[in-house]
């Protein structure tokens, strides 16, 4: 179950287009979209009490979160990816192509310069509709789920047991 939970967030929040943001084969896809869909629905219910927004708000919100959304997913996965090849790249042991790591560090800043952009356009279009106080706090909000969703990836990542690793999950509050 901790594994579908780790799947529908991160493919929620960070899947691309094509098999990244397929849910996986069988019975878990309904379950792991029904998943997915409560934890938006969890999101937007803290957004909307959080910041005190009104319904028009929200609806600006939802709007927004589907234009902005998909590119940031997007640029996210992408950066992961570079990050990924990058580290296969520098492997102790194994020479590195030179030429290969300077491409993939000119891509991941090309591609951090792009997440920026993005950031600055969503900033402008919230402040239409949010107060800066608001747009603060939203940011605020998405950097946790961010920050619990790549805790959440790190405990499911097959490998050498972190410090803490192996330890039982903390009971969840209510």
């Amino acid at each position: 179950m901790r594994r579908v939970l780790v799947w529908l967030i991160v493919g929620g929040l960070t899947a691309s287009t094509g098999a990244a943001q397929q849910p996986p084969a069988g019975r878990d896809s309904t379950r792991v979209e029904a998943l997915r869909r409560e934890v938006e629905r969890r999101f937007a219910e803290r957004v909307r009490m959080e910041l005190a927004l009104s319904g028009q708000q929200m609806e600006q919100l939802r709007l927004h979160q589907g234009t902005f959304g998909q590119q940031r997913r997007e640029l996210l996965v992408r950066q992961r990816n570079l990050r990924m090849a990058l580290q296969q790249q520098m492997r102790p042991g194994v020479a590195a192509d030179a030429d290969s790591v300077r491409r993939l560090n000119d891509a991941l800043r090309e591609n951090r310069g792009r997440i920026f952009a993005l950031e600055q356009d969503e900033d402008a279009q919230l402040s239409a509709f949010l107060t800066p106080v608001q747009v603060a706090q939203y940011r605020q909000l998405r950097e946790r789920l961010f920050e619990r969703v790549n805790e959440l990836r790190r405990r499911g990542r097959p490998g050498p047991a972190a410090p803490g690793r192996g330890s039982p999950p903390r009971p969840r509050r209510r």
